[in-house]
């Protein structure tokens, strides 16, 4: 459903399921838009496929996020978000740096002389209420499909557009979530309702409009130990509820160090009750934090809201 930059929305959609890094346990029902916390994202280093090694720097202004870089090890910029706010709205956007020669110009050159430009790959259009989101636009770009005879472009362009429509109750909770592909319009709207316990989220249930109703799709039941998310158990519609799918969490104290499903594996280091590192078959980071406040979770994939795990603030 999303072509994206992917990279840079799997190190964000990660973190987010980093379980709680930074967070204060406390059980007490604050709006999300008045919680504070104690310490915000300064470093993230790791490797990956796209960038191989690489380093995120955030920087922040009156606890709002104000620009991330992001650097290969040879401390070249591969990449960088912008940050732009009011009182009811704030974009963000991810630019990445594309050589803007073709292959055969670039071979001519030194490498210090090789040419780079700027190319929008990721924007987030926030609809703010009291500062809390209520709407969220957010649109991929990337590299233009050429013919193999085609002159050399390394422009991008529009690959997929979502819009994000949300509800809460007067305590900030996500009560539903509804989603329009604005790029592929034949696609049918999606709505995702959120279900509590006592305070706690305990899962979610998924419908696709149909001729002239919402049906249901799939859901997804956490699996609870006390407060603590032990696992989650997926399930599809088919005349009825069927378990397709189980994820299990595995924790050190109040901790999670491990997210096993099937196959797939992340695992994580915490110091002093903040995550340090994170490390899954696709990709390893280490994370550095400062005291203050910051808003990096706005920069949250929409669908982190579905995961049973809180998220770096």
């Amino acid at each position: 459903m999303r072509i994206m930059n992917k990279y840079l929305l799997i190190i964000i959609s990660l973190l987010f399921v980093g379980l709680g890094a930074c967070q204060d346990d406390d059980t007490e029902v604050v709006p999300v838009w008045e919680q504070k916390n104690l310490y915000r994202v300064k470093e993230i280093a790791g490797t990956n496929a796209k960038w191989g090694d690489f380093r995120l720097e955030f920087s922040y202004t009156n606890e709002k996020l104000d620009s991330i870089v992001c650097y290969d090890k040879q401390e070249k910029m591969l990449g960088r978000l912008s940050a732009t706010y009011s009182n009811s709205a704030v974009y963000f956007y991810w630019y990445d740096y594309v050589v803007s020669i073709d292959a055969d110009s670039v071979a001519k050159i030194h490498p210090d002389s090789i040419p780079y430009s700027a190319q929008l790959a990721t924007s987030w259009n926030y609809k703010l209420d009291n500062n809390e989101i209520i709407e969220e636009i957010v649109a991929y770009y990337g590299p233009k499909e050429l013919p193999e005879d085609a002159d050399f472009d390394y422009t991008y362009e529009l690959k997929g557009e979502m819009k994000y429509m949300y509800e809460h109750d007067v305590n900030g909770r996500n009560l539903f979530m509804r989603v329009l592909n604005l790029h592929e319009t034949d696609e049918m709207p999606i709505k995702y309702e959120f279900l509590y316990e006592q305070n706690l989220k305990n899962g979610y249930v998924k419908y696709v409009y149909g001729i002239d109703s919402w049906n249901p799709s799939s859901k997804v039941m956490y699996i609870r130990g006390g407060e603590q998310v032990c696992g989650m158990e997926e399930f599809v519609f088919k005349d009825g509820w069927v378990l397709q799918s189980k994820q299990e969490f595995i924790y050190q104290g109040s901790n999670p160090i491990r997210l096993e499903n099937g196959e797939d594996v992340i695992e994580y280091v915490y110091e002093k009750g903040c995550l340090t590192k994170l490390q899954s078959k696709d990709i390893e980071i280490e994370i550095k934090y400062e005291a203050g406040h910051g808003n990096f979770y706005w920069l949250q994939m929409p669908e982190v809201l579905l995961s049973a795990a809180p998220y770096i603030k």
